[in-house]
């Protein structure tokens, strides 16, 4: 075996050299492969309401003040960042309009998202909500966009912005202009309980029928058309049949076979928002292709919305300003009968040994925790933090 290994000594060191600068060369090219190429279109919807982990399990994922952090990876003039809808939570409260109030403020300000679909469900905030958004958050109204929601008192004039244009570069330097729009499906969404207010301010009326004018004027205008789809999978395929002069169609809705990740329909390629209440954002590289219009550099990925990333501090005071919002809606009132409630010191003066053992439980701590994530106001916390409430 000596004798062997002298024999091959000199080769070794001839080969070793070689396969060093092999190893190196893989690591390099695995290092800039999330660099740029072509543009980065960032994608997320059906964020029910949230806007940050609740905090009650470790290592949550979630959180606009992370999710900005993943934005910027690319230059701004690079990018393009749209919600495929379903931003509101899935029952209103008073408490839950306010918060999905403040997520708007931070997908149009700090996310500087380019255009937000707008949802069935979101449509019950009602008239009114949108209303008082349009004098107190202008810019929020108008990141919103949908081609089939008409006014019901105008059964012509749409509710929100049909599409909007912006302009972005492509990587080479190459200037192009990127028109987005949205459609709402047209079934209700069973799950939501005051979905009836869609009905009493809103008229939703056919995806396909209300495209089809919107993309024969978007014709010419734009180099790269987006279709943001707030439905079922049928409908999302529907939709890319119908209208193949779309070229990216982003839907709220998984295709049959989830492991697919991205679905080609002609020459529109469809991406699927991959998970819920902003846990993940997803990204795909589009190039620019002579023959075949758009295509994906690469399949697209789905990036952790993870509090292991820095936190954007301009979101996490958005995130502040609500959590001290909650504590003047939950001020007591006063009452004109007293009433009282018997807490844990009361149980312990006749159940020492279980209130003993009750302490060192994580229920001990229970609303604690909320008091340290400043969350100690919030009613959808505290129902179920604490014994007793509401």
């Amino acid at each position: 075996m000596r004798h062997s290994f002298a024999r091959r000594a000199p080769l070794l060191i001839l080969v070793y050299p070689l396969i060093l600068v092999g190893v190196v060369a893989m690591i390099g090219a695995a290092g800039t492969q999330d660099k740029a190429e072509g543009l980065s279109l960032f994608f997320i919807g059906n964020r029910s309401g949230e806007i940050e982990p609740c905090g009650c399990v470790v290592n949550q994922l979630g959180g606009m003040q992370f999710e900005a952090t993943l934005y910027g990876e690319v230059p701004r003039e690079n990018s393009v960042r749209v919600d495929a809808g379903g931003w509101t939570a899935p029952f209103l409260t008073a408490e839950l309009s306010m918060k999905t109030r403040y997520g708007l403020r931070g997908m149009s300000g700090r996310l500087d998202l380019d255009a937000v679909n707008v949802a069935r469900q979101d449509l019950t905030l009602g008239q009114k909500y949108f209303d008082s958004l349009a004098k107190e958050y202008p810019e929020a109204l108008g990141r919103l966009v949908s081609a089939n929601i008409y006014m019901r008192a105008v059964p012509d004039k749409r509710a929100f912005s049909p599409y909007r244009i912006t302009e972005r570069k492509l990587p080479g330097g190459k200037s192009i202009k990127v028109a987005i729009t949205g459609v709402a499906s047209l079934s209700k969404p069973s799950r939501f309980t005051s979905s009836d207010l869609a009905d009493e301010d809103y008229i939703v009326t056919d995806p396909n029928e209300a495209l089809k004018p919107l993309l024969a004027d978007l014709n010419g205008r734009a180099d790269l058309t987006i279709v943001l789809v707030h439905g079922t999978w049928r409908e999302t395929v529907a939709v890319a049949q119908l209208n193949p002069g779309i070229d990216v169609i982003v839907s709220s809705s998984r295709p049959p076979n989830t492991r697919d990740t991205s679905v080609l329909i002609g020459k529109t390629r469809i991406l699927s928002v991959h998970n819920t209440q902003g846990k993940e954002l997803g990204r795909a590289q589009l190039v620019e292709a002579q023959q075949s219009g758009w295509t994906l550099a690469g399949e697209p990925r789905w990036l952790p919305v993870s509090p292991s990333l820095p936190a954007v501090q301009e979101l996490v005071d958005l995130i502040d300003q609500f959590k001290r919002a909650t504590e003047d809606m939950m001020r007591p009132k006063p009452r004109a009968v007293r009433t009282t409630f018997a807490g844990s010191q009361t149980c312990s003066s006749c159940h020492f040994r279980q209130f003993k053992s009750w302490l060192e439980t994580p229920h001990a701590r229970a609303l604690q925790t909320l008091v340290v994530n400043g969350s100690q106001f919030r009613s959808e916390c505290l129902q179920c933090h604490t014994l007793g409430f509401g």
